[in-house]
């Protein structure tokens, strides 16, 4: 063999060697990366991860119902006591002294005085007073609950009637919120200084 062909094939010896070599580094080099990419760490966390951001929202939740609750849910209203009082206004079978005829109240026609007979409620009773005009002459009749019996404007409580004729009746419903000693008055013309009126007792 000539020397030309010797050195061919000592070449072509070579670079079949430098072939193989490379071969075998990227197969080393693959092998190498493979595990980053298929470590189990980061499956891990992704699945750890959900836990935490559901419990924010069941927390949140729950304290929302707690407060509805708690706000539609209140005292239960306590019980009312209703009072209804029929009184009579008309002519005092006894004059009050000093006057030859007196006005006043009464539980009755036959039981009109002046002054007229003492109520009492106790505090926050829904009052219900039905007034009677039983007047033998053509004079009307009201009723008012006031603090001073001489103040015939300072009406308590919205406890004032329409004034009434002869045969008529006429109600009004109030609630007395303050315990005390007060007057219950017929505020038209006179009346009131002729016996038209008598004690308004509020217990508390």
């Amino acid at each position: 063999m000539n020397s030309s062909v010797r050195g061919v094939l000592v070449l072509l010896l070579g670079f079949a060697l430098a072939a193989a070599a490379c071969g075998d580094d990227d197969t080393t080099a693959t092998q190498a990366a493979e595990p980053p990419a298929t470590a189990a760490p980061a499956t891990t966390a992704t699945t750890a991860a959900a836990p935490t951001s559901q419990a924010p929202t069941t927390q949140a939740t729950t304290t929302t119902t707690a407060t509805t609750t708690t706000t539609t849910t209140g005292p239960a209203a306590g019980p009312v006591t209703t009072v209804e009082i029929a009184l009579t206004g008309g002519r005092s079978a006894v004059p009050l002294e000093g006057f030859a005829n007196s006005n006043g109240f009464g539980l009755g026609a036959a039981t009109i005085t002046a002054p007229g007979p003492s109520l009492s409620v106790n505090v926050g009773d829904e009052v219900t007073l039905t007034l009677t005009n039983e007047h033998p002459f053509a004079l009307q009749h009201n009723f008012a609950v006031v603090a001073d019996i001489d103040d015939l404007l300072g009406v308590l409580w919205e406890s004032k009637t329409v004034a009434i004729n002869i045969g008529e009746s006429t109600s009004v419903t109030f609630t007395p919120d303050q315990a005390g000693s007060y007057f219950y008055i017929c505020t038209i013309r006179e009346h009131r200084n002729t016996g038209m009126w008598g004690e308004f007792i509020v217990e508390g």
